[in-house]
């Protein structure tokens, strides 16, 4: 399992979930070979990236190059959301999970409602979300609440479990949200 960030590293710990390896690498790398062999001597259960596009795009190409797939591939956000990774390695990138705390939601949902209708004014925006203080059963979303600490940051957010199926992404976990059942394990470019 790579584990890109200190945080990642103490859940890991804290739910007993062992670190076989931890590669890191540089964005800019170019040949990935060594790193994706790493990967497949240690065998991990599920592997997880902090990656940006271009490396996250090169290292899926250097998974389907060795015919490596692990069983859980994690994105933690960052090139995972970006649209350019799903037009390039989409085709070889089947299942895998990116993290997402939004999610347009059913046609017709409340969430696909106010996505249609919320403003683009950035004043506006900053002081409402300056004075919110929502609890969970005010929302749409999955958080435990919303309430905004001095950084600007949700002290309360949550996050969504998305996986790439076909051209797009889907929500499959939690499980009160999913639009679509969890493809395990991953298919890549099968």
């Amino acid at each position: 399992m790579r584990i890109p960030t200190t945080a990642l590293r103490e859940a890991a710990r804290e739910a007993s979930l062992p670190i076989s390896v931890d590669i890191s690498y540089s964005a800019n790398t170019t040949d990935l070979a060594s790193q994706v062999l790493q990967l497949r001597d240690k065998n991990p259960d599920a592997i997880i990236f902090a990656s940006y596009t271009s490396d996250i795009i090169r290292y899926m190409k250097a998974l389907k190059s060795f015919d490596y797939r692990p069983p859980v591939i994690i994105g933690d956000d960052g090139g995972f959301s970006d649209p350019a990774f799903v037009a390039n390695v989409g085709n070889i990138a089947q299942g895998v999970l990116d993290r997402s705390a939004w999610e347009k939601g059913k046609p017709g949902s409340v969430t696909a409602r106010i996505n249609d209708i919320g403003s683009t004014k950035p004043d506006a925006i900053q002081q409402a979300l300056r004075q919110t203080d929502l609890k969970p059963e005010q929302l749409m979303m999955g958080y435990r609440g919303v309430k905004f600490d001095s950084t600007g940051q949700n002290a309360l957010a949550a996050t969504y479990l998305i996986q790439l199926q076909g051209a797009s992404y889907v929500v499959v976990w939690p499980e009160k949200s999913a639009t679509a059942k969890l493809i395990y394990p991953f298919k890549g470019w099968q």
